[in-house]
């Protein structure tokens, strides 16, 4: 899994909140997904419910999913939604979501498992702090050059920990650009591929 690192890429975080309509002040979180339960996005928006009364953010849900689990995701959002702090944009690609990740302080991802969270990847990609679970294999990358938060996909006292030290001003490290297309750059992926498969053949 990779993308592209000439397409995604860091812009002005102040242009890309306008666009969204955020005031710059305020903590933009993201999370882009397919809304099933093992992306968790209900514990999200569960624990930054108990954040609400303290702090100002905004949190931008995209994806979409089954109508019945949109419909709950909505439903538990309620009280957020009518406080202005957190918003459905919809499904959205291309631009628009190259917005989204410039536009966030720090994007989410909060799978109980994954195969390799391609949505993480943009966003390091564009240089914006990720929190994610250890699952994926994006976390031993970022644990091993000591970049992101990692956060344990059930110990969800410690994801409102982690928020809450994000919302006080807690600076998350980012993975090193050139680091980071060494490993999800399509290019790079495609080279390995290709050395994988040249000593195969001389294997066989």
């Amino acid at each position: 899994m990779g993308c592209d690192f000439s397409y995604w890429k860091v812009g002005n975080k102040c242009k890309a909140k306008k666009h969204f309509n955020i005031n710059n002040d305020a903590k933009v979180f993201s999370l882009a997904s397919n809304f099933n339960e093992r992306k968790q996005i209900d514990r999200i928006i569960h624990t930054l419910k108990k954040l609400d009364q303290k702090y100002k953010f905004k949190l931008l849900i995209i994806g979409h999913g089954e109508e019945k689990y949109e419909k709950y995701l909505k439903d538990v959002s309620s009280r957020l939604i009518e406080q202005g702090k957190l918003a459905f944009a919809g499904y959205l690609t291309g631009k628009k979501m190259l917005k989204l990740y410039q536009a966030s302080d720090l994007f989410i991802s909060a799978a109980m498992y994954e195969g390799g969270p391609v949505s993480v990847m943009k966003a390091i990609a564009c240089e914006t702090p990720v929190m994610c679970t250890v699952v994926g294999g994006v976390d031993d990358i970022l644990a091993e050059h000591n970049a992101g938060i990692l956060v344990d996909p059930f110990d969800y006292t410690q994801w409102e920990r982690e928020l809450a030290s994000v919302l006080e001003g807690k600076n998350v490290p980012i993975l090193d650009r050139e680091i980071a297309k060494r490993y999800f750059h399509w290019p790079n992926i495609a080279k390995d591929f290709l050395n994988i498969y040249r000593k195969l053949r001389e294997v066989l």
